[in-house]
């Protein structure tokens, strides 16, 4: 089950994480606008976040953790997408502020699964090994990068959407104990 959930994590952690290393290429090749946006983008992506995180607080988590953690990394798949074909700047905002939500309940929801899954005396190393994952972004952030120079900003902001809903459909479809865990 923590395999699973740890390779599922790739979704969110490696695969979608590297849209806001890309935010500053995106709002003035796509947006046509000043590079200060990309601030206001990270700030609408952190305001995504924290109110995520306000709602979890007030209202608890919902009762399966698993299809949480499924949902949210299938719906940063699904934004990165949306973004990769944003031209506008409001539905950029709003498509960002949903992509800090997913991302923020995916790592909430996630932390919350391998603290209560986990025997006490296991909890740091595979908190570790979770970790080790997160840090694969760096290498995948340089091959983001060389996708872009082959190609353009769209079609890697596309193939990461694309990329991440793939694992993510393939978790729901196929990893029913991932689904049904609580």
């Amino acid at each position: 089950m923590l395999s699973q959930l740890i390779i599922l994590s790739s979704v969110p952690n490696i695969i979608c994480h590297p849209v806001l290393f890309l935010l500053p290429m995106f709002t003035v090749n796509i947006l046509s606008k000043g590079v200060d946006y990309g601030g206001y983008m990270m700030a609408v992506n952190g305001a995504g976040g924290f109110i995520t995180v306000l709602l979890l607080s007030a209202f608890g988590f919902p009762r399966l953790r698993g299809m949480t953690c499924i949902m949210t990394a299938l719906g940063s798949g699904i934004l990165t997408l949306l973004l990769s074909q944003s031209i506008w700047v409001p539905a950029a905002f709003l498509v960002l502020a949903l992509f800090g939500a997913t991302q923020t309940a995916y790592r909430t929801t996630i932390g919350v699964m391998t603290q209560t899954l986990v025997d006490d005396e296991y909890r740091v190393r595979v908190l570790s090994v979770y970790r080790i994952v997160m840090g694969m972004i760096v290498f995948f952030s340089i091959l983001v990068g060389w996708f872009v120079d082959f190609t353009s900003l769209r079609w890697a902001l596309a193939s990461m959407g694309l990329l991440a809903v793939f694992i993510s459909s393939g978790y729901f479809l196929f990893a029913i104990k991932v689904r049904r865990q609580e």
